[in-house]
């Protein structure tokens, strides 16, 4: 995962890392997206399901409004 940046592209770091992750023959590799305040609920579901994207993020009503399982509270671990 790149360093998060103010001039970062975001959407271009998630598909990087979903492209690199895929690689892994083994499938143990799970990409981590990276989100923002404005990540929509819907990028986020899309990002889990269609790329395998595990979500590690502070803002909890994004998870809420997904409906997908969490690990804990703050910061939360998001999966589908």
């Amino acid at each position: 995962m790149g360093f998060p940046n103010a001039a970062m592209d975001v959407a271009a770091n998630n598909a990087w890392i979903a492209e690199q992750t895929k690689k892994d023959p083994s499938g143990i590799s799970k990409p981590q997206m990276m989100v923002t305040p404005q990540t929509t609920a819907d990028e986020v579901r899309a990002a889990v399901l269609e790329d395998g994207f595990v979500v590690q993020e502070p803002f909890i009503s994004i998870q809420c409004l997904c409906g997908f399982r969490t690990v804990s509270s703050a910061p939360s671990l998001c999966y589908a």
